[in-house]
């Protein structure tokens, strides 16, 4: 690992200006959430400041992993999720295999450390 590097967990909601805040002081986010209102609003904020975000989430037996980064010319989180609303398909209605959640949390992780 490189020494260098310094990780700071937030275990706490952020919004408005908090959340701005916190995401000016990062040079890279990881978005650890499980909705969409939060993921919007990160994204938001990390377009705002141009901050990279990575994202990463689990339904079923399916997931995703994405790294989106400035200057945006491959789009945003809302570039492709334009509003707010749950998928009809989420961990409530659909389920999610458990060892799938830690594989895709993983991905999240490990993405940093090649950025």
């Amino acid at each position: 690992m490189n020494p260098d590097i310094q990780l700071t967990a937030l275990q706490q909601r952020l919004t408005g200006e908090a959340l701005k805040d916190a995401v000016a002081r990062a040079d890279v986010v990881l978005d650890c959430t499980d909705n969409m209102a939060t993921r919007q609003e990160i994204n938001a904020a990390c377009v705002v400041l141009n901050t990279p975000l990575i994202t990463a989430s689990a339904v079923g037996f399916g997931g995703q992993l994405m790294v989106l980064t400035p200057p945006w010319e491959q789009g945003c989180y809302r570039c492709l999720w334009p509003d707010n609303q749950e998928p009809e398909r989420n961990c409530r209605t659909a389920g999610v295999v458990g060892p799938w959640s830690g594989l895709w949390a993983l991905c999240r992780h490990w993405k940093p450390l090649s950025y």
